[in-house]
């Protein structure tokens, strides 16, 4: 894939969590209890700072590798029941619905990547609108479709074969969605609305455009990396 900023994309690839949907603190509030559980303890700041990794790689991250395999699988099995026991408190971020709406009207390839699993995915795209989701996303690519999630290439790299797209940009909230982003060798266009300060977002893209969040990026769309 060529992300040459020479050229004009031909495919958008948006990260969900903290993107599209406001629910990185309850990614933290699920993580902190899920641990709690097994008898480990994790700081939430370390927690927070890890939101936008899949959970194949977050355990591991934050509490070390005897965690992993120890507890690995039912940290994650907890996670997801605490998860969905907060979901009713997660809203679309502002301007998500018509970010996503504005790029498939400018003949953009629209697909959704996330490091989530599948049947989560369906209930972020619930939020932001089924409706909407079904008419103007093209294609989604979960933990589910493969191997290592965020910050590994894979799920950028695969979302962006799924539309045959050569010249993809992604857009994420977290330093996870650069490196991935980087590794799939596609562009990246960074928002800070996942709670990141603009210092570890600037620490694995230096040059990435930086926008408050989805509404900002529409507002600037034109001219953008991705018009």
């Amino acid at each position: 894939m060529d992300a040459s900023t020479n050229d004009l994309p031909d495919a958008v690839l948006f990260d969900v969590d903290g993107t599209l949907v406001d629910s990185n603190y309850q990614h933290v509030v699920a993580w902190t209890r899920a641990f709690q559980g097994v008898g480990v303890v994790v700081p939430a700041p370390h927690l927070h700072r890890a939101v936008g990794m899949g959970g194949d790689q977050l355990v591991a991250a934050v509490a070390g590798d005897d965690v992993e395999r120890e507890h690995g699988d039912a940290v994650r099995e907890a996670w997801k029941t605490e998860y969905l026991a907060l979901l009713d408190r997660v809203p679309a971020l502002p301007g998500a619905a018509d970010l996503l709406r504005a790029c498939h009207e400018r003949g953009l390839a629209v697909v959704l990547a996330s490091s989530s699993p599948g049947d989560l995915l369906e209930r972020h795209c619930a939020i932001i609108g089924a409706d909407l989701v079904d008419e103007v996303v093209d294609a989604v690519t979960t933990a589910d479709d493969v191997e290592a999630s965020k910050p590994a290439g894979d799920l950028f790299s695969v979302a962006a074969q799924k539309v045959g797209a050569q010249r993809a940009v992604a857009v994420g909230d977290s330093p996870w969605d650069a490196r991935s982003a980087h590794a799939a060798g596609v562009g990246v266009v960074l928002v800070r609305s996942g709670g990141f300060c603009d210092e570890l977002l600037r620490g694995e893209a230096p040059d990435a455009p930086l926008y408050d969040d989805a509404a900002d990026l529409l507002a600037r769309l034109e001219g953008s990396p991705l018009t």
